[in-house]
Parts: C-alpha cells; sequence; structure tokens
C-alpha cells in the first residue's frame, strides 16, 4: 500500500494524469462531492487543491491496488481552467 501511495503523489508531481488514471482503473476517486469512477474519469482530472485522503484497497493477484480515494479538500486554487468534470 505505501508504494501504491508513493506512486500516486509521484504521478502527480510529474503531471503524469494517464498514469495517475492507470491507478484508478478500477476504483473511485471521491472529492468535494462527485465521484469518479475508473480510469478515464480520474485521468482527465487537473488538481489545483490539498486536503486529506482516506483511502480503501485491495490487494488482487498480489499487488495492491485502490478500490476508493475520499478527498476532503481544505484548499483550492483557481479551478475555473483545471476542473474538467
Amino acid at each position: 500500500m505505501t508504494n501504491l501511495i508513493m506512486k500516486y503523489a509521484e504521478l502527480v508531481d510529474a503531471g503524469d494524469f494517464a498514469g495517475v488514471g492507470a491507478l484508478f482503473a478500477d476504483g473511485v476517486f471521491v472529492g468535494s462531492g462527485t465521484t469518479i469512477r475508473g480510469r478515464d474519469g480520474v485521468e482527465k482530472m487537473q488538481p489545483v487543491a490539498a486536503g486529506r485522503y482516506h483511502d480503501h484497497f485491495e490487494r488482487v493477484d498480489g499487488q495492491w491496488r485502490f478500490v476508493e480515494r475520499r478527498v476532503h479538500i481544505h484548499l483550492t486554487g483557481d479551478l475555473s481552467r483545471h476542473l474538467r468534470t
């Protein structure tokens, strides 16, 4: 699980949203009252926010993956040109 969380941060910092989407291929991302399902939905987000994560994971064939990430956002930037969902 730790590697999965670190991979998420690495991909976000690098702006690799296709990679972030792949992490949620079988999961959901919940934040600000919106639930985004699967690879495509997560890949299309453009985050300009900070907050706390509450994660649920599962292990499939020896690999950890996200089932759900709930975000409690505490700080947002100007999202008018960034959040596409």
